[in-house]
């Protein structure tokens, strides 16, 4: 693309320059993003607003990038990722009065991912909004493909673990009661993973410093403690885990559930 950038084709050279940009953006050089970007003519080419936005977003300047993904917006060019960019910005700068706006553009509400809306309703108190939202993954998820794959990995897996203590093999009713609060546990994790960003401002995508961080505390530390609730509700409130196996198994069963979760998601 740097030859592209000097080529005597102007689409070419438009082209070039634009797809360096984007390529300075993703190393977090916005500085040299934006000397990339800001010659490009005409300024209606797609992706170029948003680009420009992300790039200002990235130096600080929240209202210039505001001014630049509302301009792809209104250009109707790349409306999924200007709208994407616009909505997270919004929830940066706690401007939850924008965002609501936003979401009340049913041609534009599509676009606004769904993590956003549920930290919009969280931060509003929309309660019934909220568990809608985070059900609205499993309605999507409409793969005949995926579920049976899903499907057939749990069945597997549940067979495999009740054999796997033959003298005193698991109640079904035990096995379906800790599979169904592991498949409950994704969305605790989301929950969790909304109040965790609110209150201390941890996403993914801010540095290469900060994402670890929140892999560490955010994804592992919030995932992996989840996944015990299931068998210690199991230990706690029935009589069911009483030899050293059933530790593992119902351990096992318990991830097993969020897992297949995951897998349609």
């Amino acid at each position: 693309y740097e030859t592209w950038a000097r080529d005597s084709d102007p689409n070419r050279v438009r082209i070039g320059h634009l797809v360096r940009g984007q390529a300075y953006l993703e190393m977090q050089q916005p500085d040299l993003a934006l000397r990339e970007l800001e010659p490009i003519q005409p300024s209606r080419l797609r992706h170029l607003h948003t680009f420009r936005g992300r790039a200002y977003a990235q130096l600080g300047d929240f209202q210039k990038a505001r001014a630049a993904f509302e301009r792809e917006i209104a250009n109707r060019g790349d409306l999924a990722g200007a709208i994407r960019e616009l909505a997270d910005l919004h929830l940066i700068m706690g401007d939850t009065t924008a965002l609501e706006a936003l979401y009340g553009d049913r041609t534009l509400r599509p676009y606004i991912p769904i993590r956003i809306l549920r930290r919009l309703a969280m931060r509003t108190g929309r309660v019934g909004r909220y568990f809608g939202l985070l059900a609205a993954p499993l309605r999507r998820s409409g793969n005949p493909v995926g579920i049976a794959g899903a499907l057939l990995i749990l069945i597997v897996w549940v067979t495999f673990l009740r054999r796997m203590d033959p003298f005193e093999p698991e109640k079904l009713s035990a096995v379906l009661l800790t599979l169904g609060l592991g498949m409950l546990m994704p969305f605790v994790s989301l929950v969790l993973y909304d109040l965790f960003e609110m209150v201390l401002g941890l996403r993914l995508g801010d540095s290469p410093g900060r994402d670890l961080l929140f892999c560490i505390l955010g994804i592992g530390l919030i995932e992996e403690s989840v996944k015990l609730l299931p068998v210690l509700f199991m230990i706690g409130c029935t009589k069911e885990v009483n030899e050293s196996i059933d530790y593992l198994i119902y351990a096992s069963l318990g991830a097993l559930g969020f897992s297949f979760v995951e897998n349609v998601l």
